[in-house]
């Protein structure tokens, strides 16, 4: 029950809108971490002044940065002790490997560089689902007042028999909406859910040959690998850091799918010679992607500087490739949508007609019968 009242008291309400804020501005945070330090200026006294302006604008950062400086006494003053849990986990283990190397300063701008990327990464996936997850709102929403407001107009005018064949179809798929919605609804809402679950939890080669050409899982592959190869490119910016610990070290909190490829480079790596882009050409990353590695892996002696010239260039060419395909994909599917609302429309106004012609006969019927 502590616990409870605690998460809703002012004070925890406050830090939580700090750590929504400071997440927006880590980046520049870093950044200007960084040139502090080039300029002889010690991390305590950068923050010290953070919150000095923070308390004088009554910014909503204060009680962030006087937590840092709270904690700066205990454990030698480490970022990764005093910032743990105001930054993602990504950020503490980051900076756990690169707070005692004699490059910290260069390494800080590279994680500003490295989270602008995943940014922009995390905003075009956000873009994968935006027009699809819209259009079948659309759709629905169509189905249901062609099911529950023009259907029942019609047969209250003429029974369904006189509506002619575009009239029948209407009136079928009406009655499917209408009598087994719910069911419908049930088994897309299934469907949906085995295959959100399927992109993290479905492994084994026929995944892997399937996420070379089926669009879904060919988008999920490029956005997980991407962001894979970045875990890794930063793993390796510590001094102390091996390729294969960082791949141990990433596939203890992998999904079972990025396990199974992580589980496969690692036994490569043994196989290969350490020739990295065939380590890494599991299917984990596009081709290319694996061969620019092996590439500059070879040219430069260095699989670190290998990674982190891969990994930035490559997130950016697999961004640009996910637009691209994000682009068509939409296209086609206002396309589809544009041809069975026409469809669907054509369809109402030949049932238009073709319940006018059946009341038109009707009314003949009883003339003749008078």
């Amino acid at each position: 029950m502590m616990r409870f009242i605690t998460h809703f008291s002012p004070k925890a309400r406050a830090f939580r809108k700090a750590y929504k804020m400071f997440r927006r501005i880590r980046p520049e945070f870093y950044e200007d971490l960084s040139d502090a330090r080039r300029d002889g200026e010690t991390i305590y006294l950068f923050i010290k002044e953070r919150l000095a302006k923070a308390i004088e604008r009554k910014s909503d950062l204060a009680p962030l940065y006087a937590r840092w400086i709270k904690r700066m006494d205990q454990e030698e003053g480490l970022m990764s002790h005093f910032m743990l849990g105001s930054v993602p986990d990504s950020d503490i283990l980051y900076l756990s490997t690169i707070e005692r190397t004699d490059s910290f300063n260069d390494k800080l701008n590279f994680l500003a560089r490295l989270i602008r990327s995943q940014e922009k990464m995390r905003k075009t996936a956000v873009k994968i689902f935006l027009i699809p997850a819209l259009s079948l709102i659309v759709l629905v929403i169509y189905f249901l007042v062609q099911a529950l407001y023009v259907t029942p107009i019609f047969e209250e005018v003429a029974p369904p028999s006189t509506w002619g064949t575009a009239g029948q179809i209407m009136y079928a798929l009406s009655y499917a909406v209408k009598n087994f919605g719910i069911f419908i609804a049930a088994g897309a809402y299934g469907l949906f859910h085995w295959f959100n679950w399927s992109l993290t939890n479905w492994t084994g080669s026929t995944r892997a040959r399937i996420d070379q050409w089926c669009l879904p899982y060919k988008l999920a592959r490029d956005y997980n690998g991407a962001m894979f190869l970045m875990s890794i490119a930063t793993l390796m910016q510590g001094d102390q850091m091996t390729l294969v610990k960082a791949l141990e070290m990433v596939r203890r909190n992998a999904s079972p799918w990025l396990r199974w490829h992580v589980s496969h480079i690692l036994r490569r790596i043994d196989s290969t010679s350490g020739n990295y882009g065939v380590a890494f050409d599991t299917g984990v990353l596009p081709r290319d992607i694996t061969d620019r590695l092996a590439s500059f892996s070879r040219r430069s002696g260095s699989v670190a500087k290998a990674l982190e010239k891969v990994g930035i260039d490559g997130m950016g060419k697999i961004q640009d490739a996910i637009s691209e395909t994000i682009d068509r994909m939409n296209i086609v599917l206002i396309l589809v949508i544009g041809l069975i609302i026409g469809c669907t429309a054509l369809g109402t106004l030949l049932t238009s007609q073709g319940v006018t012609q059946g009341v038109k006969e009707q009314v003949r019927t009883q003339r003749a019968v008078r």
